[in-house]
């Protein structure tokens, strides 16, 4: 159908920006602005800005109300509204013209995600991605600006915590980790290290059960994620949380003999390890060395390597780096599977905390995301599947303790607490924590162990396979302190947002040329994050519609294959070609150029198998089949379609190995000059559209 008329926002209105209510998640209780951003957009810039009431949100209406801003439902008058996740496609087209700013995750044209693109551009709306606002606008070494920070580390780390306390202590090893509650449950970040300093000092007078000593703790990961995972498990107390070298795991109880510590000390201490790819990853080639930035540019060339480096040494897991397909996975369900792996079956490890939370990706156990207030599953690896909980009849209860070790039975007063006692006082001691505290108040938002979360049960706990969490909304779990530095990173680009001169000019005229004489407008950082503006993809972001076009011609192609053909085939098939293409090819402008490359030359493209990078340093990758008619008698047109497919094909090479930036390199996956059989199942060539 045809998109409705664009209505750009209209130069005449006010500075105003308004901050919108989550309606994702009940969980969501962050903020892209706290009350005192408002305070300095009112009084220092002269915004107006507009508050919709929530009793979610982890901070007071009245606090905003306070600061300047002005309560309210309507926000129609505001130029730019601001969330944290992605708004509904309503909500967007009953306000044209306006400027929107959320993590809209579109750019990878998730499919789940089209309908509020599409009402961005049918409304005329100008679209502002938080991921997208990276050092200079654009380009492969861009560091992203705004965003939540180590916040998602510090948090899962709290939980990780909580989740090996729980694990232990339904296979029969209570510990002092059974006081750590979840992340979200303490009033701010501060509340809840003051409790895991409380914890480091029992873990120092009492120790951990021999029988699960020494307690070892690996991040695999050190970016900003990684890091606020090893801050937080520091806080255990500098006696406590040792930080070791990955290569000294091996050798752990032998060091601490050879240096006097013994055993004891072993029972005292949380060992953590902090890894890169350089541990977690090795060559495929025999004897040769890991190299980083050959790992980024190759990874096909490096093959999983922790699982036989480290997890026999290992009790928690926490994987905190960025994957996609294109990287060997960390951790497979196969390593998980043979005796001797996981805790129970003679093996050491407990827990895994994928920080990442990447549904079947770097750790094949994560076979769903999970909730803030159920951030954990079993999972067994025999069946690849989460263990469901069996009911428990009553009087069933498990004693936690068990003879030997330093919690053994008799040794502490918890060792002679059941489960069901013990775990229903965890979810009452929760519950009371949010009951101490009203609605839209920091810690008052989720009530575990209420009738809409239900209560931890030790029996989810129990049975074989390894405890794991995938919470994909962490930073929400410490809403305070992450809203704070997320909008301390935002505020300096939301003049600019809410100017409704800059919103009313063309998209290639609101930079800001100020430094070279021109008017004022928006930086370059954010200039490089507006994804589509007055009814158009911006020319950064126009790939989407390839990866929608691409998508389309898919399932018209499976829906087409359940149909039978009849028909003619034609005299001559179409000469094809299909190239990988590897390197940083949305940020630099590279895919796009080599469609147009296809186009000038009369081919029409399949663009298949898109995987964006996600980092600074992290590449993309893309399928690129294309094909020509081969046209005249006697085969003379195939042989004249090959060498035009030849010449596009050094073309391509050459405008990727010139694109700077770009480090692409280019691979011929097939050839066929005249009757293109397909690539097999899982990537069949199609007739593709033209453009």
């Amino acid at each position: 159908s045809n998109p409705a008329p664009v209505r750009p926002c209209r130069n005449d209105m006010r500075r105003c920006v308004a901050i919108l209510r989550e309606t994702v998640s009940r969980h969501e209780r962050r903020a892209p602005l706290t009350p005192s951003h408002v305070a300095r957009l009112v009084a220092d810039e002269g915004v107006e800005v507009l508050v919709q009431p929530s009793t979610q949100r982890a901070f007071r209406d009245a606090d905003y109300e306070a600061a300047g801003a002005t309560l309210t439902n309507d926000v129609s008058s505001a130029t730019a509204l601001l969330g944290v996740k992605a708004v509904s496609p309503d909500l967007v087209e009953s306000l044209p013209g306006r400027t929107f700013a959320f993590f809209s995750h579109t750019i990878k044209g998730q499919a789940s995600n089209m309908a509020l693109l599409d009402a961005c551009l049918r409304s005329g709306s100008r679209l502002v991605d938080y991921e997208c606002i990276k050092a200079g606008g654009s380009g492969p070494s861009g560091e992203r600006l705004v965003a939540f920070g180590e916040f998602a580390g510090k948090a899962g780390m709290i939980n990780a915590l909580r989740g090996l306390g729980l694990r232990l202590a339904a296979l029969g090893h209570p510990s002092p980790l059974l006081d750590v509650r979840g992340a979200h449950a303490y009033d701010s970040y501060a509340h809840a290290t003051d409790a895991l300093k409380a914890v480091g000092r029992r873990i120092l007078d009492e120790g951990f059960p021999g029988a699960v000593s020494p307690v070892v703790i690996a991040i695999n990961g050190q970016g900003r994620v990684g890091r606020g995972a090893l801050d937080t498990v520091r806080e255990l107390g500098d006696d406590v949380a040792t930080v070791i070298s990955p290569e000294d795991l091996a050798g752990l109880a032998e060091r601490a003999a050879r240096d006097g510590c013994g055993e004891d000390v072993l029972r005292r201490r949380v060992y953590v390890a902090s890894m890169g790819a350089e541990h977690a990853y090795a060559p495929v080639t025999p004897g040769a060395v890991f190299d980083e930035q050959d790992y980024l540019a190759h990874p096909e060339l490096y093959r999983p390597a922790f699982g036989e480096r480290f997890l026999p040494h290992v009790s928690c897991l926490v994987h905190a780096a960025y994957w996609d397909q294109r990287y060997p996975r960390l951790l497979s369900r196969e390593e998980l599977g043979p005796p001797g792996a996981l805790l129970g079956t003679g093996g050491r490890l407990a827990m895994v905390a994928d920080l990442s939370c990447d549904v079947r990706g770097g750790v094949e156990a994560l076979v769903r995301t999970t909730e803030v207030d159920a951030p954990f599953f079993l999972y067994d690896p025999r069946c690849d599947s989460e263990v469901r909980a069996a009911p428990v009849a009553p009087g069933a209860a498990r004693p936690l303790g068990v003879a030997g070790g330093a919690h053994g039975e008799g040794a502490t007063a918890r060792g002679s607490e059941d489960d069901a006692g013990f775990f229903r006082a965890q979810a009452e001691a929760d519950a009371a924590t949010k009951d101490a505290h009203g609605p839209n108040d920091p810690c008052g938002a989720v009530r575990v162990g209420s009738d809409e979360t239900p209560a931890l049960s030790p029996e989810a706990f129990a049975g074989p396979g390894v405890l794991v969490m995938g919470v994909d909304i962490l930073p929400a779990e410490l809403p305070l302190e992450s809203s704070d530095y997320f909008g301390s990173r935002l505020l300096p680009y939301v003049p600019a947002l809410a100017d409704p001169q800059v919103a009313a000019r063309t998209f290639a005229d609101q930079l800001d040329t100020s430094v070279v004489g021109g008017p004022a407008g928006l930086p370059r950082d954010l200039w490089g994050a507006v994804i589509a503006c007055h009814g158009e993809l911006t020319p950064r972001f126009s790939y989407i519609r390839h990866i929608r076009a691409a998508r389309a011609r898919e399932e018209e192609a499976a829906r087409r294959r359940g149909v039978a053909r009849t028909g003619s085939t034609p005299e001559l098939a179409p000469v094809r070609l299909v190239l990988d293409v590897r390197g940083h090819l949305f940020d630099t402008g590279l895919i796009n150029t080599i469609l147009d490359i296809v186009d000038r030359a009369g081919g029409r493209y399949e663009l298949r198998d898109v995987v964006a990078g996600q980092s600074a340093h992290g590449t993309s990758s893309a399928t690129v089949a294309v094909s020509l008619e081969a046209k005249g008698a006697g085969g003379r047109g195939a042989w004249a379609a090959a060498a035009a497919l030849e010449s596009l094909e050094a073309e391509v090479r050459a405008v990727s190995l010139a694109r700077a930036g770009a480090d692409a390199q280019v691979t011929v996956i097939a050839r066929d000059e005249g009757g293109f059989a397909g690539l097999g199942a899982a990537g069949d060539l199609v007739a593709a559209a033209p453009r």
